[in-house]
């Protein structure tokens, strides 16, 4: 099915996608009452600008997976994605009354588990929906690529990382590391004062989109023993740094790389 980028007001499509959720949420549950089923993605979020598509969450215990995967197939549904599918999540898709819908199979609480979070973070967070609507207006008509790229980030950016596989969530948070440690160093040699610098946006950012983080700002240290210091410190709750070696950017970094390799921590 071939994906678009022509979005819509939810409000406006509202009365052609719920009917179709009511449907299929009572045609799940007539085979397995007691899987969690929600509404998520564009059309679940209330003043969205969405494509006209359905996604819908299925929450499962953790044997069930195979079973309702199963059911979906005997029942004419296809696979969708299967080359992110896991032990504890898959992808089923079909198209009712002309409307694509996604099923995620979701095991609870694994590391899949967050449609329904990133459903209520926008709906909490009028201000990032409100970016995230301006970004899909700013790539209507264009390329799926370039937007799905573009959507990555802001998600990443916002503290949000949609399950995708492990090689593009790696790629697409270090473009957006790249991008905010480019900016922090560039503006860096007009701060005379050191905290001046650790107040910058950009470094702020950084620390704010915590541990996963780490592998990118380690290797950076290691290649150009910038002044990373304080925003490990504040990711990680720890200073392996001896009082006597404070304000030695080698040792430091010594000293920062050394508990990298004992914490194991691949950069």
């Amino acid at each position: 099915m071939k994906k678009s980028t022509i979005f819509f007001p939810m409000e406006d499509i509202q009365e052609e996608i719920y009917p179709i959720f009511v449907k299929e949420k009572n045609f799940i549950y007539s085979s397995f009452p007691f899987v969690d089923i929600q509404h998520v993605g564009g059309t679940s979020i209330p003043g969205s600008i969405t494509k006209k598509e359905l996604d819908i969450q299925i929450r499962i215990v953790p044997d069930g997976l195979n079973e309702i995967v199963q059911f979906f197939l005997e029942n004419g549904y296809k696979p969708h994605n299967q080359e992110i599918w896991t032990d504890t999540f898959a992808i089923m898709s079909a198209e009712k009354n002309g409307i694509p819908v996604d099923y995620m199979i979701t095991v609870r609480e694994a590391k899949e588990d967050d449609h329904y979070k990133l459903r209520d973070f926008l709906k909490e967070n009028k201000d990032a929906l409100n970016k995230y609507n301006a970004l899909k207006i700013a790539y209507a008509g264009k390329n799926y690529g370039d937007y799905r790229k573009a959507k990555l980030e802001f998600l990443i950016g916002h503290g949000r990382i949609p399950f995708l596989n492990q090689e593009e969530v790696n790629s697409n948070l270090e473009d957006e590391f790249n991008k905010l440690a480019k900016r922090w160093k560039a503006d860096m040699e007009f701060f005379s004062l050191a905290y001046l610098a650790w107040s910058h946006e950009d470094y702020l950012k950084i620390i704010e989109m915590g541990k996963k983080m780490l592998p990118f700002i380690l290797k950076d240290l290691e290649e150009t023993k910038n002044y990373w210091f304080p925003a490990l410190v504040k990711i990680t709750g720890e200073d392996p740094v001896d009082m006597r070696d404070v304000g030695d950017k080698n040792r430091m970094t010594e000293r920062w790389l050394e508990w990298a390799k004992i914490k194991n921590i691949q950069y």
